[in-house]
C-alpha cells in the first residue's frame, strides 16, 4: 500500500516541468518519494537525496527542501529522499551514504518487480546522487558507486580530503554552495581543488546572509536560482540535453549561466 506523505505539499508557483508531482511513502523502503505523475511517459532517471544534518525527518526545517524536490520530480525524475515523514530528526544510519545506496538498490528491484508501478519504467542506467550539507557529503561518497551518472551536492564539502574516495569517482559532479558566507564553502572549495579525475564544477551564488548555508532553498519558490541551475545540470547528464536547458546553460559562448551572478569554476570542463 502506498500512502500520500503529508507536510511536503508544494506552495507558491507550480514546478516548471511538464509533470505533476506526487509525494508518498512506500512500505518497501524507509524513505520519502517525490515522483512525477503519470509514471511511464518516459524512462525516469532516479535521484537519491540526503537531508541536511543527515536528518531522518523529511519535513525537518519546515520541509524547505521540498521546493527543490518537487521541481526535480516535475522534470520526470524519480526522487528518493533518505528520510521519512515525522522521523526523529536526529542523524542516524537512515541519514547516511548507506541509505542512498539502499535507495538505488530499491529502485533497481522495483524496476524489475512485475507488480510494481515502476516496472520497466525507470532508467536505472541514470542514477543521480544529491543532498544538502551533511546529506551532500553522503552524496559525494555515493558518487563512487558505479551506477551513479552524475552528482549534485549542495552547501557541502568534506571536512578532510579523502584521496581513496576521489580515486573512485567517475561521474561529473557539481558542488553548489552559497559563497564565502556559507559554512561549507571552504570544505567544498577544498574538495573541488583536490578532485582532478572527473569533470567537476564549483558553483557559488553569494547570498551574503547569516542563512547562506541554506539560502538557496529557504523561501525560494522552486528553489530559485539553485533550482534553475540544478535542473539544467540534471537535464544535461540524465537526459542528454545538449541545448540551452542542459549543457548549453553551462558551456558555450552564449551559456545561460554566463549572464547571471553565479561564480562558476571548472576542472576538466567538457567542451
Amino acid at each position: 500500500m502506498v500512502t500520500t506523505a503529508m507536510g511536503l505539499q508544494k506552495s507558491g508557483m507550480p514546478p516548471s516541468g511538464m509533470f505533476e508531482t506526487v509525494v508518498e511513502v512506500d512500505p518497501g523502503i524507509v524513505a520519502t518519494i517525490f515522483r512525477p505523475e503519470p509514471i511511464g511517459m518516459i524512462q525516469h532517471p532516479v535521484l537519491v537525496f540526503g537531508m541536511g544534518a543527515c536528518s531522518n525527518d523529511s519535513t525537518s526545517s519546515g520541509g524547505v527542501f521540498s521546493e527543490m524536490l518537487h521541481e526535480m520530480a516535475s522534470h520526470g525524475i524519480l526522487v528518493i529522499v533518505d528520510a521519512t515523514v515525522g522521523g526523529s530528526g536526529a542523524a542516524s544510519t537512515n541519514g547516511s551514504a548507506a541509505g542512498l545506496t539502499k535507495a538505488m538498490d530499491w529502485a533497481e528491484a522495483e524496476n524489475e518487480r512485475p507488480c510494481s508501478k515502476y516496472y520497466h519504467k525507470l532508467n536505472t542506467k541514470k542514477f543521480a546522487t544529491s543532498g544538502q550539507s551533511c546529506g551532500g557529503m553522503n552524496a559525494i561518497t555515493t558518487a563512487a558507486d558505479p551506477r551513479v551518472a552524475v552528482a549534485l551536492p549542495f552547501n557541502s564539502g568534506n571536512f578532510s580530503r579523502d584521496t581513496a574516495l576521489y580515486a573512485k569517482l567517475h561521474a561529473p559532479m557539481a558542488i553548489v554552495n552559497s559563497g564565502p558566507e556559507d559554512i561549507a564553502y571552504e570544505n567544498g572549495k577544498a574538495d573541488f581543488e583536490a578532485i582532478d579525475t572527473i569533470p567537476i564544477m564549483f558553483a557559488n551564488y553569494e547570498f551574503n546572509s547569516s542563512f547562506a548555508h541554506n539560502a538557496g532553498f529557504t523561501n525560494q519558490d522552486n528553489s530559485g536560482v539553485f533550482g534553475v541551475l540544478a535542473i539544467a545540470w540534471l537535464n544535461w547528464w540524465l537526459f542528454d540535453d545538449m541545448g540551452p536547458t542542459g549543457k548549453g546553460y553551462f558551456v558555450g559562448d552564449s551559456c545561460g549561466v554566463c549572464s547571471t551572478e553565479w561564480d562558476i569554476q571548472w576542472k576538466m570542463k567538457p567542451m
